[in-house]
Order: structure tokens, then C-alpha cells, then sequence
């Protein structure tokens, strides 16, 4: 008999409207979403699995409103990684998107890795990954990967970077 896959949970965490429901249905084909009015009130929630690296992802998606903050923070904890998702057509969903990171940040270790999603990079005036960077205000150690979530466009490269840094992470 095999072994069994490692459960791993994942973080996907930011501002209203960014996204966040579309990365998690989109990386899970059995997502599920505690939706009202077209928008996420509880939670999103989905698995992965991840033959390679034998892992068992749980992705849990946050609400993105303010008021929902502690959602946010009570689903962070526990984590190995975060996707960090940023409408990158907003400068202030971006700014929202930094004062998110700060709050999980304290809920967490500082090994958790993140890694930042600037999507809806194929609308008119949507900012560079590295425009997003700098306006974040984050380190290069911080992957910033442009996606386009409804076409599943980035997905797949931002969650194998962040699976391959929190497996780097773990040995250290």
C-alpha cells in the first residue's frame, strides 16, 4: 500500500473583488463557495492534489471585505503558503492588498511564504507585476506573478512556486 499524501493547507487571501473565488475554482475542480449576492461571506474552499511532490492541498479562500477581516485571520492560521490576490487595475485594491498582507503576517510565521497574484493583467490599465511589486512595497523575495484567473492564465506557475518555496521553507 502507498503512502498517503500530505495535507497542506493554502492560503488565499485578498482585497473584495480581486479574485479570489476564481483562483480557488479554478486550481480546485471540487471548489465550493459560501457565497451571498455574488460575493464570498464565508469562505471558499477546494483540494488539489499534487502528484509531484505528493502532497494533498486544502485551499481555503477569504472573504475580501473589511468587515470580514477576522475571517481572514482566523483562516490564515495554519497555513503553509499564501496566494496573495491583487486586482492589479486598482491602485487602491493594491494598497488594501498590503495592509492584508501586514495583518495575516502577525497571524503567521514570517517562513510562510507568499506569493502575490497581479491579476486581471488583461484589462486596460491594469499595473506590471512589478508595478504591483513596488507599490506593495515588497522584497524580490516575494514572487509576483501576473495572472489572468477566469482563463486560468499564471495559476499554475504561482502555485508551483509557491509549493517549491514551502518546501524550501520547511528544511530550513
Amino acid at each position: 500500500m502507498g503512502e498517503e499524501p500530505r495535507v497542506v493547507k493554502i492560503l488565499v487571501t485578498g482585497p473584495y473583488s480581486s479574485g479570489k473565488s476564481t483562483v480557488v475554482s479554478k486550481l480546485c475542480k471540487d471548489a465550493v463557495s459560501i457565497d451571498a449576492l455574488q460575493t464570498t461571506v464565508g469562505f471558499d474552499f477546494g483540494s488539489r492534489y499534487e502528484e509531484v511532490n505528493f502532497l494533498d492541498l486544502k485551499i481555503f479562500g477569504t472573504p475580501g471585505q473589511e468587515r470580514f477581516k477576522f475571517l481572514q485571520e482566523i483562516l490564515a492560521k495554519g497555513s503553509a503558503g499564501i496566494l496573495l490576490v491583487v486586482d492589479s487595475t486598482s491602485p487602491e485594491n493594491v494598497d488594501l492588498a498590503k495592509n492584508i498582507l501586514v495583518r495575516i503576517r502577525k497571524e503567521l510565521s514570517k517562513k510562510v511564504p507568499v506569493v502575490i497574484l497581479a491579476n486581471k493583467q488583461d484589462l486596460v490599465g491594469a499595473l506590471s507585476p512589478e508595478q504591483v511589486r513596488k507599490r506593495m512595497g515588497v522584497s524580490r523575495n516575494v514572487p509576483v506573478i501576473g495572472t489572468v484567473a477566469p482563463e486560468s492564465i499564471g495559476l499554475k506557475e504561482a502555485i508551483t512556486t509557491l509549493i517549491k518555496l514551502m518546501l524550501k521553507a520547511e528544511k530550513q
